[in-house]
C-alpha cells in the first residue's frame, strides 16, 4: 500500500510540473490484468472505507461551515479576491454538505429521500464539491502571486525565508490534495462518470491519505 501510495504521490506531482496544456497519458497495459483487477479492488475498498468514514466525520460539517462563513464575512482587511473566493466556496460547500447528509443518511435508511433522490443528491453535492475545488486553485494561484509579491518586499532575512519555507510547503500539499479530489468530483458530477474504479480508488485513496497527513499536520500529531 506505501509503494502504491507513493508512486501515486509521484505520478500527480509529475502531473503538476508539466507546461500548460501538456496531455498526460498514463498506461495500465503493462499490469497483467489480474494484479489490476486485485489492485482496483483493494484500491475500491480502501478508498470506499475512507470516504464512509469521512462522510460520516462530516454529518455534523454543517456547523463548522457555519463557523468558516461568519469568520470570513465579519473579516476586516486581508486580500479581497482571496476572501471573495472564500465567501463563494462557504455557500458552495453548505449546499454540497446539505446535499450529502440527506442522501447519505436516506441510504443508511434514516432518512426517507427514495433512491432516485437520493442519486440526484450524491450527483449535485459533487458538483458543488468540484466548484470548491476549482476555487480553491484559484486561490492557491493567487496566494503564490502575493507571497512572491511578499518575498520581494521582505527581503531575504532569515525569518522571512522561514516563513516562505513554510508557506510553499503547505501550499504545494494543498495543491496535491485538489490535484487528487479534482478529477473524482468531475467523475462524480457526471451521471455516467468519467473514469474507471482502477482510478477511483487510486485517486480516492491518494486524497484521503493526503488529507489525513495534512489533518495530523495540524492537530501536532505528525510534523
Amino acid at each position: 500500500l506505501s509503494r502504491i501510495r507513493a508512486k501515486a504521490l509521484s505520478i500527480i506531482e509529475k502531473a503538476i510540473s508539466l507546461p500548460p496544456n501538456t496531455t498526460l497519458y498514463i498506461s495500465t497495459s503493462n499490469i497483467p490484468p489480474s494484479k489490476l483487477l486485485v489492485t482496483a479492488a483493494r484500491l475500491k475498498a480502501l478508498s470506499s472505507l475512507i470516504s464512509d468514514v469521512r462522510i460520516f466525520a462530516r454529518l455534523w460539517g454543517l456547523l463548522g461551515l457555519y463557523a468558516w462563513g461568519k469568520s470570513v464575512w465579519n473579516q476586516d482587511g486581508g486580500d479581497k479576491v482571496v476572501r471573495g473566493i472564500a465567501s463563494v466556496q462557504v455557500v458552495s460547500n453548505i449546499l454540497y454538505q446539505y446535499l450529502e447528509n440527506m442522501a447519505y443518511l436516506s441510504s443508511k435508511g434514516i432518512w426517507g429521500w427514495s433512491l432516485e433522490k437520493q442519486n440526484k443528491a450524491w450527483v449535485w453535492s459533487s458538483r458543488f464539491w468540484a466548484l470548491h475545488v476549482l476555487l480553491d486553485f484559484l486561490r492557491l494561484g493567487r496566494e503564490r502571486s502575493e507571497q512572491r509579491k511578499v518575498v520581494k518586499w521582505k527581503g531575504r532575512e532569515e525569518e522571512a525565508e522561514r516563513g516562505e519555507e513554510d508557506f510553499w510547503k503547505r501550499w504545494r500539499r494543498q495543491l496535491l490534495i485538489n490535484a487528487a479530489y479534482a478529477p473524482l468530483t468531475i467523475h462524480w458530477s457526471l451521471e455516467k462518470g468519467l473514469v474507471g474504479e482502477f482510478w477511483v480508488g487510486l485517486f480516492g485513496s491518494v486524497a484521503g491519505l493526503a488529507k489525513l497527513k495534512e489533518a495530523w499536520r495540524l492537530s501536532g500529531i505528525s510534523g
